[in-house]
This record gives structure tokens, sequence and C-alpha cells, in this order.
């Protein structure tokens, strides 16, 4: 069975997730810093960003390609850096990606803590073709080479601060299992 899960995630293609912004009304305040962590089965992600006066959002990083996993779900940790040792945990969710398989790319709206005001905007777009090696039942002994290729960037400027006109994506955060609405 395993067999056939890895066969069948080798033909899923590719996530390409784009960091929108953070968007939280009154809790985002100038000069505030935050870590995401994302991990999805074994890959990972980690990226840090910080609110300029302007409103204005920096990141490290703004793109990550992730491989569809069958069973695994996203997992996303947002922290706030406070001071050297002083962070503080402002939520963290497990999703569920049958969602994103979708034709069109996708803005996201993850709810980060319990309440909704925090929210982590993500523009997510599923490439079933785009995939340097496809694995195949033929190749179980070799071990899976996990490519991560970032996509081009067209836009070199910061990301705005998100408007919440998004799609939004409900999780559970208690249980990692999805809310039925």
């Amino acid at each position: 069975m395993c067999v056939l899960e890895s066969d069948l995630e080798n033909q899923l293609g590719e996530f390409h997730v784009k960091m929108k912004g953070l968007a939280g009304f009154a809790r985002l305040c100038a000069g505030d810093q935050y870590e995401i962590f994302m991990k999805y089965g074994r890959q990972r992600w980690k990226l840090r960003g910080r609110i300029e006066i302007n409103a204005k959002q920096v990141w490290d990083s703004e793109d990550m390609v992730f491989l569809p996993l069958i069973s695994d779900f996203l997992s996303v940790k947002v922290t706030e850096l406070k001071s050297l040792a002083n962070h503080v945990v402002v939520g963290s969710v497990c999703c569920e990606t049958k969602d994103l398989f979708a034709a069109l790319p996708q803005t996201v709206a993850v709810d980060i803590n319990d309440l909704g005001t925090i929210k982590l905007s993500l523009e997510v777009t599923w490439s079933p073709f785009d995939k340097d090696e496809q694995g195949s039942v033929a190749s179980i002994n070799k071990p899976p080479t996990v490519s991560k290729r970032l996509s081009a960037i067209f836009n070199h400027s910061p990301p705005d601060t998100p408007s919440l006109r998004e799609q939004a994506f409900y999780v559970s955060p208690a249980s990692c299992q999805p809310v039925c609405l």
C-alpha cells in the first residue's frame, strides 16, 4: 500500500506557494517581527518578516515549492519575535490540502488564532505536470530526491498587507482535522 501511495504522490506535481503577508487589523504594528514555520510531511519552510512604518511587509523569502502528499496535513506556526529570548506564539494550525488541487491559482487566508484576528495569506498554484523527477514503482530501491525550485519572481517588490476578500481556509487547530461547515 505504501508503494502505491508513494507512486501516486510522485504523479501529483507541485504546489507553488507564494507568501502574500499577514493580515490582522490592530494586531500588526510597525516594527513587529514574525517568524512563520510551515511543515508538510518532511518538507519545511521557515521565513521571517517585519512590518514597516508604511504598512508594507518585508519577508526573507516569498516562494516555496511543496510536493503534494496524500496523508499529511500542512502545519503552520506563527511566532512574534519580541526580543532575543522572548518570543510569543501567535497561533498554530493544521490544514488539509485537498482543496488546493485547483486548476487556477488561488489565494487562501488561514486563520492563525482561535478568534481569527490574525490571518496568513498565501497564493497557492498547483502545477500537476511541473515536476523534475517522476518516480515510478520500478524505482522503489532508490531514495526519493525532493527538488526545491523557486518559481520565477516577476514582482521583486515586497508584498503589501493583504486584503481579507480572499477565500477563507478553515481548520480546527486542536485536532488537525478539517472543520465541517
